[in-house]
């Protein structure tokens, strides 16, 4: 008898502890019976041999499908569901079932039930009678979409259904393969996810749910021989997210084994918005045919957090991670990946092995990102993207560059100007590259230009530690060797990229101010508290060898106030040591407003924390910039010299406030070379005080190489060779808003070409609440061309195989056009895709997953107009098949 069988392995990465070991095997033979989904009565007992009728679900009649089960239920039951059938008479017969059904999915949930498979249902005819028994167990039910339907269907606002030791096999549907869940907040608990196929989400698709993953009372031994723990394992995906595709929520996805799934993009993981939590487990060897081979995060607020993300590939850019935004940051936004080890990852000739950032803004805390591949940043790429970037190990990755930066470029029609990448590196390990960090320029000059700074940095082994025309600035630097036990694998290198404990890394960072959301700053990759000893180590890894240590981070806390208001400074007392301590607490405020909160002994226990408070209440009689400085001094009593303080400043502001903002407008905004532009300048005063204010406009016009001459208004000075220029405004003493108005006038130079770019601020004598509205800017293109596209010619490869990115060119004509183009492709099953640069040719691969016949079209239009369409057909193989013969013999 032939079997289907499934080998599913399983490392878990739980902070610094690696599980390793085989899941076990399934096996289930083609000639087990097939439960058949129906619509009947309800029960709480299934198995194949059951029946669907009146009066089944009892030990000894059990029901034969499962939806057959639910569909009868009430509410909060359970349906006990067989894995195992266990029948005969004098010789008893084992058989594994399957589940199946005939509709879109084999089951639908729609209400709070709970579904338990892994039961071995015992049904023995002996001498003295018929023995019936139901023995729960570890083996997953198998539910199988025979590659013709979903396997599971949850959905229902509010409903929270239980689905447990149930294995999903071969589904397909449009979006989620073999797990759907929309609206609902179930809890999956050892249910392998396997061999599914969808459009989206190959393996589970996840639409503004709250799912979570429970390992219920399972110790990580029985872990390693039970069959599966949310295995997410050759799932396919024709668009996005192989393994699982996320759609807003907040899932909580946990110890998961996401491997060897394929998608066009996200192989393992694609994230649509939401706030998704995946922690603990394992992403390994995902493919993507474009983007992002292991997570594709779009403009999603994920954390990731404990995950080994491993050997996974990506024929485009990202082989680890692709971030698509968010663009802005803050708590709510911000994503999230810390204590995470990335290697092994392989971008092949394109950008960003470990990660790449596309206008995307995160927090990158305490991950090692080791060993990855790609022609450029290999450890990671950031095109117009700004991540704080905290004690991180980036080594040994592959390619021309460890860390590179570059801009989004500035676009002539309609005129944009460049956007700039501005990361932050703090405490940082990089070490064995060709070049550390490389930072493009841009070609213009700040704040246009892109910029790397870097405090706290280890350098070692790199052939160059920077390099780049664009903007690198760092201070606190340690030119010397990590010294780390190991940087292999299990089981010979237990903790790769760790330091010894004399490392010249140890107690050589900076402190590092707390910006991100969270704790992840107060922790390192093993869950080790920070910083220990003398201060921050640099890198991921923070060695802790004191048998007593204590921190109180911030070491500095600023706050305003206004008379009769109450502010409370927050702090974090780290017992950073290995043994527990008692520590004596004190404050002393001047003038006296200041006052510690709770206990002045606090007692903790070795790597914990508590949270320390001081209120601060201001006096009505308070002036302005008078402050109050409380001081916390920390004493451990098992150790009188090791202290540890903070320093708590509030400061009054009672000074009239005016929200100022600047508005700027060209006309025209595009002109030939010498020819004038006007730009008119709308300052505001948008209150609340209405008296007069005085205030500086200042224009800053790039490059001034552009410049021939300019008509300035009376109150204004320049210097045309810098291209600034400084007026005075005054706003009139009335009731706001009040408007304020001038203009002037450029002329281009005769022999200029390009981008004139206006950078103008305003600044007011008093505090403005509002600082944000205070600048603007506005770019004009100059040009000779105006002419329209004549042409467009699409070349690209007339055959290829299935799963293989095929790469397609366009280039317009004639090389005088106005500048931009719009490029519009459009691909044989393959979703639209629309981008607008300034250049004359463009590039997009596509990849199939069905042969045949594939028709790609691009449509590109100038901006002087001129619309132009080509095509091009590639037919698609799908691999080699053998055909054999009968063979017959002839006398």
């Amino acid at each position: 008898m032939r079997s289907l069988v499934l080998r599913i392995a399983l490392t878990v990465s739980l902070g610094i502890l690696f599980l390793s070991g085989a899941l076990g095997v399934f096996t289930w033979p083609d000639g087990a019976p097939v439960a058949q989904a129906q619509g009947g009565t309800g029960t709480v007992r299934v198995a194949p041999s059951g029946s669907d009728g009146l009066g089944c679900g009892a030990a000894s009649t059990p029901c034969q499908t499962i939806q057959y089960a639910i569909n009868q239920a009430g509410g909060g039951d359970e349906i006990w569901i067989a894995t195992l059938e266990v029948s005969g008479s004098l010789v008893s017969r084992t058989t594994t079932t399957r589940y199946t059904g005939d509709g879109a999915n084999v089951i639908e949930l729609t209400r709070s039930l709970t579904l338990r498979g892994g039961y071995v249902y015992y049904h023995v005819s002996t001498l003295t009678g018929t023995v019936t028994r139901w023995q729960p167990g570890l083996i997953p039910a198998l539910v199988d979409g025979e590659d013709a339907r979903r396997g599971l269907y949850i959905k229902g606002d509010g409903i929270t259904p239980t689905v447990q030791y149930l294995a999903f096999v071969r589904g397909t549907a449009d979006r989620g393969g073999n797990v759907y869940v929309e609206d609902a907040s179930p809890i999956l608990r050892v249910t392998p996810v396997l061999s599914g196929n969808a459009n989206y989400g190959g393996g589970l698709y996840l639409k503004n749910s709250r799912l979570s993953i429970d390992p219920g009372n399972i110790s990580a031994q029985t872990l390693l021989n039970v069959s599966g723990f949310l295995p997410i394992q050759n799932n396919s995906a024709q668009y996005d997210g192989g393994g699982v595709y996320v759609e807003g929520g907040a899932p909580a996805l946990s110890l998961l084994y996401v491997y060897s799934n394929t998608a066009a993009n996200g192989g393992g993981v694609y994230a649509a918005g939401g706030r998704p939590i995946i922690a603990g487990g394992v992403v390994k060897e995902n493919r993507a045919g474009n983007q992002g081979g292991a997570f594709y995060l779009n403009e999603s607020a994920a954390r990731v957090a404990a995950l080994a993300v491993y050997s996974n590939t990506a024929a485009g850019n990202g082989a680890g991670f692709y971030l698509d935004g968010p663009f802005n940051f803050s708590a709510e936004t911000a994503p999230i990946i810390a204590n995470n080890y990335i290697r092994y990852n392989n971008a092949g000739s394109n950008l960003g092995g470990g990660f790449y950032f596309s206008e995307a803004i995160a927090g990158l805390v305490n991950n090692v990102i080791a060993e990855n591949n790609a022609d450029q940043g290999a450890g990671m790429y950031l095109y117009a993207s700004s991540p704080q970037v905290f004690h991180n190990t980036i080594a040994q990755n592959t390619g021309s560059s460890g860390v590179y930066l570059t801009h989004k470029p500035g676009q002539i029609w309609p005129p944009i100007i460049p956007v700039p990448s501005y990361p932050s590196f703090t405490n940082t390990i990089i070490v064995t590259h060709s070049v550390g960090v490389y930072v493009d320029s841009t070609g213009l000059p700040a704040p246009l230009q892109n910029k790397a700074t870097l405090d706290g940095s280890l350098w070692w082994g790199n052939t160059s530690n920077t390099a780049g025309a664009g903007e690198i600035v760092h201070a606190h630097d340690v030119y010397s060797s990590p010294q780390f036990l190991c940087t292999g694998n299990l089981p010979n290198c237990l903790r790769p990229y760790h330091l010894i404990t004399d490392s010249n890394a140890v107690d050589a960072g900076v402190e590092v101010a707390l910006t991100l959301p969270g704790a992840d700053l107060f922790w390192d990759i093993d869950g080790q508290l920070r910083p220990s000893g003398k201060g921050y180590d640099i890198g991921a890894d923070e060695v802790v060898s004191r048998s007593f240590s204590v921190w109180l981070i911030p070491s500095l806390s600023t706050l305003p106030a206004a008379p009769d208001q109450t502010v409370t400074h927050t702090h974090r007392l780290l017992n950073t040591g290995l043994q527990t301590d008692t520590y004596d607490l004190s404050g002393n405020s001047s003038p006296g407003w200041g006052t510690l909160l709770g206990n002045t002994v606090i007692t903790l226990s070795a790597q914990s924390s508590q949270t320390v408070q001081v209120l601060v209440v201001v006096p009505l009689s308070a002036t302005n910039q008078q402050s109050d400085t409380t001081v916390i001094s920390v004493t451990s009593r098992a150790d009188p010299n090791n202290r540890a303080g903070a320093l708590d400043v509030t400061r009054v502001v009672t000074a009239e406030q005016a929200d100022l903002s600047l508005g700027l407008a060209a006309q025209p905004i595009a002109l030939p070379p010498g020819g004038m532009v006007q730009y008119s300048y709308s300052i505001t005063n948008n209150g609340p005080y209405s008296g007069t204010i005085p205030a500086t406009l200042t224009v800053q016009l790039v490059p001034a190489a552009a410049l021939e001459s300019w008509d300035l208004s009376a109150n204004c000075t320049g210097n045309i060779a810098g291209g600034y220029v400084t007026c005075t405004v005054t706003l009139a003493a009335e009731t706001p808003p009040v408007l304020q108005s001038l203009t002037m006038q450029v002329t281009a130079s005769n022999v200029y070409s390009g981008q004139l770019i206006n950078m103008a601020s305003i600044q007011g004598n008093l505090a403005d609440p509002v600082p944000g509205n205070n600048a603007a800017q506005q770019v004009v293109y100059v040009s000779q061309n105006n002419a329209p596209l004549s042409q467009v010619s699409l070349s690209g490869a007339s055959t290829g195989a299935i799963g293989t990115a095929q790469p397609f060119t366009a280039t317009v004509s004639p090389l005088t056009a106005t500048l931009p183009v719009t490029y519009i492709w459009q691909a044989s099953e393959q979703p639209p895709y629309s981008h607008t640069v300034s250049s004359y040719d463009d590039e997009r691969s596509f990849t199939w997953t069905l042969s045949g016949a594939k028709v790609v079209t691009v449509t590109v239009s100038g901006a002087a107009g001129g619309e132009q369409v080509a095509t091009r057909t590639i037919v698609i193989s799908g691999g080699n098949f053998s055909v054999y013969l009968p063979l017959v013999l002839k006398e």
